[in-house]
């Protein structure tokens, strides 16, 4: 029965989880037609599809996927344009009704990504049929059933199992869209300006991928200009045809300069090669890195475009690091822990440093201090040790601050693997063990420890009055967004209660509650830091205090208090040189003209 009323659901516990995970909002098949559906059905229908049309489809609605884009202004027309107009109409008036309509979604990342995944799997072969409008409906049609998939994967599981714990870290990941200009001028200064230092990086670099590092973030910006990807047009533009003729842009130029072949190697696959990545067709623990390692997708016409808008930029951002930790760890040995110390050391730690002292004037009665300004001191039974990357001491309030550039590798959380997670979380930020079977604490297990000495008396900051200090706010500042959840939490507190970490006796001084964060979060505040608006201590405390919101990231929170972002002149700045240089690499090169436009 199309047009069905939306009838309250029998959940069962793990589905309550995904169904508060998503807010409820996604509007799926059984929604509209009152029929349930089953992961072969949807296989069946896709393998009467070519695979390309399905991808080519999701790819030119992946554009306007992201949860930050206006829903009402967004999801109408995609419905409109997607979805057969016999039930077309039902549709839309189930997603009526702004944040009030029982169902707010029909088009999201997640759901295009296993779309694609099941397509390339099982779809059948052949070009893309842009024309086809009946294809595109069955598509749509199909998109729907995806979304029963997603929010039946784990049924049968209990809300605190690995099963619903993966699904919920993936989905996280996958929705944690950074904003690009941020993410870009962020990896700029880090792994091309600050790794000048140390030129072992980008020797690295270039031996293991063919290209110099600065040239590599150059030609991800020629492979995305094509696509516009700093830009999503409302209404949205629609138009598959021209999606596929804009993707021949890229190839031809590289052929008349084979020396880019490297580089567009690292950025686009076919459909062979993600056969061999994508292994299996399961919903649950069922990757999406390969998606994210080759954002764009080779068709056998020759043009090249992006699977998922989502992944079109990460390559040449927090992504290059993940590539060098890769082929680090292909390696073998202990080199990659080497390697990944010096990158934190030369490149991610001074760029955290330099944002977080510049977010801190003076002038506001704030105090800040980075880890090279405190002097080791000696830690009951470990002797002379560092303390942690960055300190703010506001009045009674100090703010401890530990850096990581690596934490969870992205593989892991894209895997809808719990299990892998709590192993790699565990090793990588809790605790984990050397090759002789000593303690090696994670970045909050070091946390942690630093805590306990400031409480002790062990460890005295410089110019600070420690008599005075009646809260201490431990937090973790990652590059990457932190899969923050409720049952997420909850799998981390079980972890450092394990091991006694964050527990500490009643005393004058009051801990609060850990706390992890992300650069793209300090960026987005810097400016009312910087302007003495807002400390780091207020909004911290009004993230714990915000009921619904405090088990979640701290840029939802911001979001949710519906927060005005200010300008960011040191992005803007860094971004602005990353562009110029950009474009001065690709017109010498050839693969621009100097008359094309320079980047958006």
């Amino acid at each position: 029965m199309v047009g069905a009323a939306i009838p309250p659901l029998p959940l069962m516990p793990a589905e309550r989880v995904l169904r508060q995970l998503y807010g409820g909002t996604f509007l799926t098949y059984a929604d509209v037609f009152g029929e349930a559906i089953d992961l072969k059905t949807v296989q069946r229908w896709i393998a009467a599809i070519p695979a390309e049309t399905v991808l080519s489809i999701c790819s030119v609605l992946s554009r306007y996927a992201s949860v930050r884009q206006a829903r009402e202004l967004s999801q109408g027309p995609l419905v409109a344009w997607a979805v057969s107009p016999l039930y077309a109409p039902d549709v839309l008036n189930m997603l009526r009704g702004g944040d009030q309509a029982p169902r707010q979604l029909l088009f999201h990342h997640e759901q295009l990504l296993l779309a694609a995944k099941l397509a390339i799997l099982h779809g059948a072969g052949g070009p893309p049929a842009p024309a086809d409008v009946g294809q595109r409906h069955e598509v749509g049609r199909i998109l729907l059933a995806v979304n029963d998939l997603i929010l039946s994967a784990g049924r049968d599981a209990a809300p605190e199992s690995d099963a619903i714990l993966g699904l919920v870290v993936r989905s996280l990941t996958i929705n944690s869209v950074e904003e690009p200009r941020y993410q870009i001028a962020r990896a700029y200064d880090m792994f091309v300006e600050r790794a000048a230092a140390n030129p072992e990086i980008g020797r690295f670099f270039h031996d293991e991928f063919g290209v110099e590092l600065p040239d590599f973030m150059a030609f991800g910006l020629f492979c995305s200009l094509p696509v516009f990807p700093l830009q999503a047009p409302l209404p949205p533009v629609l138009d598959v045809a021209n999606a596929l003729q804009s993707g021949q842009f890229v190839p031809p130029r590289v052929q008349a300069h084979p020396d880019w072949a490297p580089a567009l190697d690292q950025l686009v696959a076919s459909r062979d090669w993600f056969r061999a990545h994508l292994t299996d067709g399961k919903v649950g623990a069922s990757t999406f890195h390969p998606f994210q390692l080759r954002p764009f997708f080779r068709s056998i016409t020759g043009a090249i475009f992006p699977i998922s808008h989502r992944f079109v930029l990460d390559r040449i951002g927090t992504g290059m690091l993940w590539m060098m930790h890769d082929a680090k760890r292909a390696k073998g040995g202990h080199g990659v822990q080497t390697f990944m110390g010096t990158l934190g050391t030369v490149c991610v730690e001074p760029h955290c440093v330099e944002a977080l002292r510049d977010a801190t004037p003076a002038g506001t009665g704030q105090l800040f201090l980075a880890g090279s300004d405190v002097p080791e001191y000696v830690s009951p039974g470990l002797g002379k040790v560092r303390g942690s990357d960055a300190y703010i001491a506001d009045g009674e309030r100090l703010v401890v601050i530990e850096i990581t550039g690596s934490g969870v590798p992205i593989s892991t959380l894209l895997s809808g693997d719990g299990a892998q997670f709590r192993v790699e979380f565990e090793k990588k930020m809790v605790m984990d063990t050397t090759p002789s079977g000593k303690p090696k604490p994670g970045k909050l297990g070091q946390l942690d420890r630093v805590v306990r000495d400031l409480l002790g008396g062990h460890l005295r900051l410089p110019g600070v009055d420690h008599s005075g200090i009646r809260t201490i706010y431990p937090v973790v500042l990652g590059l990457q967004p932190w899969a923050l959840f409720p049952n997420v939490e909850a799998v981390i507190t079980q972890m450092l209660d394990a091991h006694s970490m964050f527990a500490y006796p009643r005393g004058p001084i009051v801990v609060a509650p850990v706390r992890m964060i992300t650069m793209e979060e300090v960026e987005i505040v810097a400016g009312d830091l910087a302007a003495g608006r807002a400390r780091l201590a207020d909004l911290l405390q009004g993230w714990l205090d915000d009921g619904l919101g405090r088990d979640s990231g701290f840029k939802n929170h911001l979001l949710r208090r519906g927060y005005q972002e200010q300008d960011n002149p040191r992005i803007h700045a860094t971004y602005d040189r990353w562009a110029a240089g950009a474009r001065e690499t690709l017109v010498r090169s050839g693969l621009l003209d100097p008359d094309d436009p320079p980047p958006a």
